[in-house]
């Protein structure tokens, strides 16, 4: 992603390699897999005891599929390429998020669910972004990490470079205030207002 150069601002974004996975976010949402190569540890030992277990504790399961072919991605519905894609496993959607999205038809369990495993995915594949805000002398006035997709972190970075200037134009017309108020002479109010950007 390109660097903007924004009302004497610079905002600079660079790759977050620290990025949480946004699947620990989601207490009511849990990635199962048994996948023999990317499967996790979840303490099940085969997909029908999971299939088992969410019957008997409400739950639901939604079928998530991966396409791996130089890197990975992950779907609700099954890829076109049998060859390099599968059934990679479930994503368990808990009593409580069942019982919370019964009803709801705005925005049912399954758009959620796809919501979060579209996050996951860009995660995944390493979308995920920082910015720094700099003054016009290279100094750091602010930053934010953290961000999956280059969309998230660019708008972030625009309103909160948008908000940097308004607090520095506030400081400079209490600064102008001041010079007035003390009657501080012309030719030396140039040199101190350089400080503001």
């Amino acid at each position: 992603m390109d660097d903007i150069d924004f009302e004497q601002l610079r905002i600079v974004f660079e790759r977050d390699d620290d990025c949480a996975d946004p699947l620990e976010d989601h207490d009511d949402l849990t990635l199962v897999s048994f996948h023999p190569h990317y499967g996790n540890r979840h303490g099940f030992n085969d997909a029908d005891e999971l299939k088992r277990y969410a019957r008997e504790s409400n739950c639901r399961l939604f079928p998530v599929y991966c396409y791996d072919h130089s890197g990975l991605a992950f779907s609700l519905e099954p890829f076109s390429c049998g060859w390099d894609s599968g059934l990679y496993g479930y994503l368990v959607a808990t009593r409580s998020i069942v019982d919370e999205f019964k009803g709801n038809k705005k925005t049912p369990l399954k758009k959620y669910v796809r919501a979060v495993l579209e996050e996951y995915d860009t995660w995944q594949r390493g979308d995920c972004w920082c910015y720094r805000i700099l003054d016009r002398h290279g100094n750091e006035l602010d930053s934010c990490r953290g961000y999956i997709g280059e969309d998230w972190c660019k708008d972030a970075a625009i309103d909160a470079a948008q908000q940097e200037r308004a607090r520095i134009e506030k400081a400079r017309q209490h600064r102008v205030k001041q010079f007035i108020r003390h009657r501080v002479p012309l030719n030396q109010r140039k040199q101190i207002m350089e400080d503001f950007t």
